[in-house]
């Protein structure tokens, strides 16, 4: 049977580290560059990494879903 969710498992993982480093980054790093790479990059990866992982749970029930039917 096919596990998609050991993939989700490290995205959200990689997720909540990324956050986590980057609050502990920005206490320190306090000027226009970290202000910039934070709206370019930052504010949009974490909700795209969010919903990728609610994707692939998704994906992983319907093959799970499907398997049962197919059986």
């Amino acid at each position: 049977m096919p596990h998609v969710s050991h993939g989700e498992i490290l995205l959200a993982k990689a997720a909540r580290d990324l956050e986590m480093n980057w609050e502990i980054t920005a206490q320190t790093w306090r000027d226009k560059a970290r202000t910039d790479f934070e709206k370019t990059h930052i504010e949009s990866l974490i909700p795209e990494v969010r919903r990728a992982a609610d994707a692939i749970t998704q994906i992983n029930r319907l093959l799970h879903k499907a398997i049962r039917e197919c059986s």
